[in-house]
């Protein structure tokens, strides 16, 4: 156990769950005490499961390309075996990854560059989910964690698509200086529902629209706001816990974000980070919406044009080498390209969300942190895109959502998970709809 210094003027106190079904919380933010939730096994898992998921894009970016080039059918084939093998290998990491989690003793629900979270309860009674909280703890000194507060508390009454903060303060921890963020928690992240609804594959377009007007709107808030998030990225979209709020997109980690006139460089993830962004340059607000247009991409195809060039570059940061190769590959795919293979209404719309980002480039305005993005038009054609969908596919969609069909024409239904009886519990464990788990608890991405 690691003591923390007396501290009764707190106005509330939080606990960690343990994993086991028989230990007793300990409190982490109050006068009491935390369980160190550390486990070198859980973090060499960790690296094995990020490595096999870069494998498993990777041959994915190799199929869909055979598949374009209509290449013999045979080595295709080949590939795709090779990427089901990825697939069981990541689902094998997962199971010793919940297992090691289990025996650290505190419940993770995630780790990232910005700190880890772990499971907490409300004694007083706040948060959500009978109590349940999110708490985020990082060692005093870094900022991230300082700026992530400082955001949550400016977005406060700006709308339902953030966590609300619910504590921050400082304590010690092992000796050390530790800050410790509470916010509500929330569910599954975008990036846990693709693999556990299509295995790592694609969405259907339907679905990636309804995303795609919930994302785009977060962002607008934010950016009204006076900040650019600067690491958009499937895995920092998570669904709310339960009822209502489990339809709602909330974007989480502002870690990196910048405020107004601010020139913090931050690069964000390879993978989906802008142009712009990866060359250096100061971030804006039109830098989200373009990663915007890269994750709405992945999730309808599975893969970018540039994936194993953003594995490369990932490589070659982590080894503190910059390379220049993936900004040029990103600069050099046309919107064609990047929206090739897609359905047509899909494509057209992630074609038009583009054109506006390239038309914002240097356009005088406030709103969008120095650059003119018109995001009326974005969301206008979100609109238009997923009403054409769900208009062509009216019957399906009506006898998978039970003939309820809101105003304009959008399903009630229309998220592939919803549809297919998957569901989700506080901490991160996904389900299906016979009660199966997909996806093992305290895997949870709000880190």
């Amino acid at each position: 156990m690691l003591h923390l210094p007396s501290a009764s003027s707190s106005p509330a106190a939080f606990s960690i769950l343990r994993s086991g079904s028989h230990s007793t919380p300990a409190e982490v933010v109050g006068p009491r005490r935390v369980v160190r939730a550390a486990a070198p096994a859980a973090h060499r898992l960790e690296r094995q499961l990020a490595a096999a998921r870069a494998e498993h894009r990777a041959l994915s970016a190799q199929v869909h390309r055979l598949d374009r080039a209509a290449y013999p059918s045979a080595e295709a084939r080949l590939l795709k075996k090779r990427r089901l093998r990825e697939k069981d290998r990541i689902s094998a990491l997962l199971g010793a990854l919940r297992a090691a989690r289990e025996a650290a003793g505190a419940w993770e629900l995630g780790r990232g560059g910005c700190g880890k979270v772990v499971l907490g309860r409300a004694i007083g009674g706040g948060g959500g989910g009978g109590g349940l909280v999110a708490v985020k703890l990082q060692p005093r000194g870094e900022l991230s964690l300082q700026r992530e507060a400082r955001v949550l508390h400016a977005l406060r009454g700006k709308g339902r698509c953030f966590p609300r903060r619910l504590h921050f303060g400082r304590q010690r921890l092992a000796g050390e200086a530790a800050e410790v963020l509470v916010m509500e928690l929330l569910g599954p992240s975008l990036e846990q529902l693709w693999w556990a609804t299509s295995g790592g594959t694609t969405l259907s377009p339907t679905c990636v629209l309804l995303l795609g007007v919930q994302m785009l709107s977060s962002l607008r808030r934010l950016h009204a706001t006076g900040y650019v998030h600067n690491d958009v990225k499937p895995s920092n979209f998570c669904l709310g816990l339960s009822g209502p709020a489990a339809r709602r997109v909330h974007l989480v980690d502002f870690g990196l974000c910048t405020a107004r006139g601010e020139h913090l460089h931050a690069k964000g993830t390879p993978l989906f980070s802008s142009a712009d962004a990866q060359s250096g340059r100061p971030p804006v607000g039109a830098d989200d919406v373009e990663s915007l247009v890269y994750v709405l991409v992945y999730l309808a195809r599975g893969t970018l044009p540039w994936e194993e060039e953003s594995h490369k570059t990932a490589l070659a940061i982590t080894g503190g080498k910059e390379s220049a190769s993936l900004t040029r590959t990103k600069r050099g795919t046309s919107r064609r390209a990047l929206v090739d293979g897609l359905p047509w209404p899909l494509a057209c719309t992630i074609s038009t969300l583009a054109r506006e980002v390239a038309r914002a480039r240097g356009v005088p305005s406030e709103e969008a942190e120095g650059v003119g993005l018109d995001y009326s038009a974005c969301t206008r054609a979100l609109h238009r895109g997923l009403v054409y969908t769900v208009r062509r596919d009216k019957r399906r969609i009506r006898s998978r959502s039970g003939g309820s069909v809101t105003v304009g024409g959008v399903p009630r239904s229309g998220f592939d998970w919803t549809d297919q009886g998957i569901s989700w519990r506080p901490g991160g464990e996904i389900v299906d709809a016979d009660g199966a788990t997909l996806r093992r608890a305290g895997s949870s991405s709000q880190a």
